[in-house]
């Protein structure tokens, strides 16, 4: 292994954006058992997935932990781990992460030999705090005295790191999510799909109400108190159906033909992010 970039991220679109990109630019999927990945890191994780008390865990439960790659890619030997935070408010999860990687490179004869590099990587949507905000927070949390820049790189303590905070360029916009930059790659090809998808939306909202998780709680149907409808989703969804029935926002990010790898090598935002690995 020559280097090892470390990605944190918000969720599974990410996940499957990035896999998109990653492949797109000559990773191939690192798709192993974990007893089959580099030392130390085979061990690492087994340790990892052994504290898990499944007896704890609730019916349903979905993933390992945050500790643990979602996916792994490799090129030329170097290699990318990505972990799901679950969400953008995850501090706390991010330094476990942090930690877990930097605590294997000490000083004793055990890991001292271990010279691959580390580059740590921070996807996070601008929503509408906006890219700059984001970059500060992100920077005050790895201890940076030079805030980062989007989609640019910087030396910290021997590590690299870089952040991406999706946002809608397209529209010289600093706030935005993911989405938008589907959006772009989308629209080059399939403006007419993606116009009928936000119209039939738009044409159909439904009242608030609906958009909150309808419950059975003691025998009688309660509402949420969170609206779940996200237009710019609900836009991926609608067309993603005429393509993948049933499947998920994840699948037909990481699935679909509405944007190619020609598509991708034209956008500015995908070329940024590529960049960075």
């Amino acid at each position: 292994m020559n280097s090892l970039t470390i990605v944190l991220c918000e969720g599974g679109h990410d996940i499957a954006f990035l896999t998109r990109l990653l492949l797109w630019s000559g990773f191939k999927d690192y798709n192993k058992e974990i007893n089959k990945f580099p030392k130390p890191f085979d061990n690492l994780f087994s340790i990892e997935l052994k504290k898990i008390n499944l007896s704890e865990r609730k019916l349903g439960y979905v993933g390992a932990s945050h500790k643990i790659p979602s996916a792994a890619f490799i090129k030329d030997d170097n290699f990318v781990f990505i972990h799901n935070l679950n969400g953008d408010g995850k501090a706390k999860e991010r330094r476990e992460v942090y930690d877990l990687y930097k605590d294997i490179k000490g000083q004793d004869s055990f890991s001292s030999k271990f010279n691959f590099t580390y580059k740590f990587l921070y996807f996070f949507d601008a929503d509408d705090i906006g890219v700059t905000k984001r970059l500060e927070q992100i920077s005050a949390e790895i201890g940076l005295k030079t805030k980062l820049q989007n989609g640019q790189l910087q030396t910290h303590n021997d590590d690299t790191h870089g952040a991406y905070i999706y946002h809608d360029s397209m529209n010289g916009l600093y706030t935005g999510t993911l989405e938008d930059i589907i959006f772009d790659l989308v629209k080059t090809r399939h403006s007419s799909i993606f116009g009928a998808a936000s119209t039939y939306l738009s044409d159909n909202k439904l009242p608030a109400q609906s958009c909150c998780e309808l419950r059975i709680k003691d025998g009688k149907e309660v509402y949420g108190t969170a609206n779940k409808f996200k237009e710019k989703k609900s836009i991926i969804s609608t067309m993603g159906q005429l393509q993948f029935s049933g499947s998920s926002n994840i699948v037909v990010i990481k699935n679909s033909d509405f944007f190619k790898s020609t598509d991708l090598a034209a956008s500015q935002a995908c070329n940024d992010i590529i960049r960075m690995f």
